[in-house]
């Protein structure tokens, strides 16, 4: 069973964000649109995917992916891909979420800057493995997902420190301007 809680205020990402560690059989995501605090994962639903509306959604998909190839944008080539075949497993196509998986890989190993989105497609790879009962290829990404889990965590824990310290340098700038023009009055 899964609960979708809506959080404002992040009381309910303290509340539950020690949850399994309380009772191993209970597991907590949070996903927030909330960029600057850089709590949990960042909400990504496209639109079409409110409605169910698989068919639609696949041709768009498809159409952006040939699109970004004609322009030559790999990298939005691999985020349309990724979607695509979380698309693809939402509908239980593992064989083609695969293919779209493996390809978005085969752009995101040339780049060190999306061990996330490398991070993500293992996982999706992973409950594919599982639903197939493929036991050596589910092995096979719990070993890479115990690898890039702790790169991620550094990379996100960095992230969120400059966005912290950015922050704080800006507010002292604004409290020397507001002291310095005090001054002049």
């Amino acid at each position: 069973a899964n609960i979708l809680i809506f959080d404002s205020s992040a009381e309910y990402y303290n509340a539950f964000s020690n949850l399994n560690q309380i009772n191993s059989n209970y597991n907590y995501r949070f996903y927030s649109t909330n960029e600057v605090e850089g709590l949990g994962e960042k909400l990504r639903l496209p639109i079409y995917l409110l409605n169910k509306d698989f068919v639609n959604a696949e041709r768009l998909l498809l159409d952006d992916i040939q699109i970004s190839r004609n322009v030559k944008n790999p990298k939005n080539v691999m985020f349309a891909q990724i979607r695509l075949g979380n698309l693809y497993l939402e509908e239980k196509k593992y064989n083609q979420a695969k293919e779209v998986f493996n390809s978005a890989l085969s752009y995101i190993s040339t780049q060190d800057k999306l061990k996330k989105c490398e991070l993500d497609v293992n996982k999706a790879l992973l409950s594919i493995a599982i639903s197939e009962k493929n036991n050596v290829q589910e092995l096979t990404l719990l070993r890479k997902i115990e690898i890039l889990r702790p790169i991620v965590d550094t990379i996100d824990g960095a992230e969120l420190l400059k966005k912290i310290s950015w922050k704080s340098k800006n507010e002292i700038a604004n409290w020397k301007f507001e002291s310095e023009k005090i001054k002049l009055e």
